[in-house]
């Protein structure tokens, strides 16, 4: 940290514990309160440690997607096409079946897929 960026979070750092505003606080002082805004964003988005060796590094990611799944494969959500079929996923394994299936060689292509027996 240079010489400049520690007198401003001096600064920054006796603003905050002050509660004025950025004008109030800047008017007692030699700097504008633009200028004191500025730093403390500034120092803000540095890093306030480097990283410690070893250490694995941190993550940059603001939003990740979550995906539920349930313990056992067998119920696996299932979803109408347009032409009236219906796909059935189990594991890695989807099964497409349209109206007149036979609902015993269903269970036993299940079972045997490692679902619900």
């Amino acid at each position: 940290m240079t010489a400049t960026e520690a007198r401003w979070k001096d600064r920054v750092t006796a603003w905050r514990a002050s509660g004025k505003t950025a004008d109030a606080f800047a008017a007692d002082g030699d700097f504008e309160a633009s200028t004191l805004r500025y730093w403390a964003s500034r120092l803000k988005s540095r890093k306030a440690e480097p990283p410690i060796a070893g250490a694995p590094p941190k993550s940059t990611v603001a939003m990740a997607r979550v995906v539920r799944r349930h313990d056992h494969a067998a119920s696996a959500v299932a979803r109408r096409r347009e032409d009236d079929e219906l796909v059935v996923v189990i594991g890695t394994a989807r099964i497409a079946l349209s109206r007149g299936f036979d609902p015993g060689l269903l269970r036993e292509v299940v079972a045997a897929l490692g679902g619900e027996k």
